[in-house]
């Protein structure tokens, strides 16, 4: 999978759950995200020796 069809899943993911479940939903997608994000970040960070 491409990073651009990642973020197209991405993004309908989002849509979906603020549809179907109201903010509270897409609140609680966003916040899961945003400690994927910071994770894959700790972990390049690890890889190649930054931070």
């Amino acid at each position: 999978m491409s990073f651009k069809t990642f973020l197209v899943v991405l993004l309908f993911v989002v849509l979906l759950a603020g549809a179907t479940g109201g903010s509270e939903s897409a609140r609680n997608v966003g916040e899961a995200l945003n400690q994927a994000v910071h994770w894959i970040a700790d972990a390049w960070n690890a890889l190649v020796g930054t931070g």
